[in-house]
């Protein structure tokens, strides 16, 4: 699963080194991976406190703190080349977590550029909403800014049920993993690897390599 925020926050990820680190929007989304199960502890106070996540990544539409926390268009377009990027790298994610409008555009703009365009016309952005391209499933979820979580609009409850759904959809879209290695000389793997390469190399699930056999049946096995 990856996670999209707005941008890091001044007094946050800008003055600690990672994002929604030592703010109180991190406090909240923290909170909800540790509850959902995607992180071994519920604070993010310090790049150096002990904090893993499991099965999941946090990135940001913008790489610096934008003036009034609103970014300029130009600086959107500049930043943009680097969730391509990171999405490129992270060949795993299939579920994408939008926290707020901007970043739901914007990573709207990162999956047409890498070819996995959203349906048009797009569904707007709302808490709750999926769109689903060829690379990934698009889940929105409101921003655990304090305008939100201060009025209400959005609740733990609330933002602990979109990562409850994000779970839920990375193992539909997801395989099975089965460390094969245990079971099967080298000589085997190797044969396997390149059958599934030959089988699905069209498919939406490729580079294989050593992670092959990602779709060789419905809930499929991938092989690591």
């Amino acid at each position: 699963m990856l996670v999209v925020g707005l941008a890091p926050a001044a007094h946050g990820g800008n003055r600690t080194g990672r994002i929604f680190t030592g703010d109180r929007s991190g406090d909240w989304l923290f909170g909800a991976l540790h509850r959902t199960g995607y992180a071994n502890q519920a604070t993010s106070v310090r790049a150096d406190d002990g904090l893993e996540l499991r099965d999941a990544y946090v990135a940001a539409a913008v790489r610096c703190a934008p003036p009034a926390n609103k970014p300029a268009p130009e600086e959107r377009d500049r930043c943009l080349p680097y969730l391509v990027r990171e999405l490129a790298l992270l060949e795993r994610v299939r579920v994408i977590v939008v926290l707020g409008k901007f970043a739901y555009d914007a990573t709207a703009r990162v999956l047409a550029e890498s070819g996995s365009p959203l349906p048009s016309p797009r569904p707007p952005f709302g808490h709750g909403v999926e769109v689903s391209s060829d690379r990934a499933v698009l889940l929105g979820c409101y921003h655990p800014s304090q305008q939100n979580t201060f009025t209400g609009k959005l609740t733990e409850s609330m933002l602990d049920d979109v990562f409850v759904r994000a779970r839920a959809l990375s193992e539909t879209e997801g395989a099975a993993v089965i460390n094969l290695r245990r079971f099967l000389p080298d000589a085997v793997i190797a044969e396997l690897n390149c059958a599934a390469t030959a089988l699905l190399a069209n498919s939406r699930h490729e580079p294989f390599g050593l992670v092959g056999l990602e779709a060789m049946a419905a809930g499929g096995v991938a092989m690591v």
